[in-house]
């Protein structure tokens, strides 16, 4: 009876597991997009003037003057003569030995020491930074986006007639797939026509820009000053 009962628990406790594993695989995997604010100015870019640096010229090392050393000669010792003896029988004095001065030849002389001149060690150039996939990405297209915010950015008739002007400050994100969501105004130029013009903008001619290789935000300046006004 015991052994009935516990099958039972085992086949159910199996199931209940079973059913969970299911429900766990099944559920929709949502990506994350990683979101990368660029910031997108209609002027044109200014050149970027790399800086070269200098290298510092190594010291220069002046050898070391060799030092002469001076041939040292002994003059001889004179040769003392002979005294005479009156007594019968003479002995004859013996010499004494001349001492010659000997020449050292060149090898054995101390040579001074010569010192090796140091070359200058070029420290390795860094490499640069490889610039990520949205910073290339607007690099490559920031003409094509600027083109098309100017071809298509139009003065609201209503703000020319109340001589309304001011400069907006819109962002937004822009899919891999081409759609736009997300339009914010940071910065808003005053009035509610020109700030609604802007984000209209952004939605009529998101589709016109290439495509990213992944989600990226947007930050665009537009300004609107009556002397460009029709």
């Amino acid at each position: 009876m015991n052994s009935n009962k516990s099958l039972t628990l085992s086949v159910f406790v199996h199931s209940i597991m079973i059913a969970a594993a299911l429900i766990i695989f099944t559920l929709p995997n949502h990506e994350t997009e990683e979101e990368v604010t660029l910031e997108l100015a209609l002027d044109t870019p200014q050149e970027v003037q790399a800086q070269v640096s200098t290298p510092t010229p190594a010291p220069i090392i002046t050898p070391q003057k060799k030092q002469e050393v001076s041939e040292v000669k002994h003059d001889p010792l004179p040769i003392q003569p002979q005294a005479k003896i009156t007594e019968p029988i003479i002995q004859p004095t013996k010499a004494e030995p001349v001492v010659i001065a000997q020449k050292i030849p060149e090898s054995q002389l101390i040579q001074p020491t010569q010192v090796r001149k140091l070359e200058p060690v070029t420290p390795p150039t860094p490499a640069a930074p490889k610039p990520s996939a949205e910073e290339e990405y607007l690099e490559n297209h920031l003409f094509a986006i600027r083109d098309t915010l100017i071809k298509y950015r139009k003065y609201p008739k209503n703000a020319v007639r109340l001589r309304q002007e001011g400069a907006v400050r819109v962002s937004f994100r822009l899919k891999s797939n081409g759609e736009v969501e997300d339009i914010v105004i940071q910065s808003s130029s005053g009035y509610e026509i020109l700030d609604d013009d802007a984000k209209v903008l952004i939605e009529k001619t998101a589709h016109y820009f290439p495509k990213p290789p992944k989600t990226v935000r947007i930050t665009v300046p537009l300004s609107y000053n009556l002397k460009t006004a029709p």
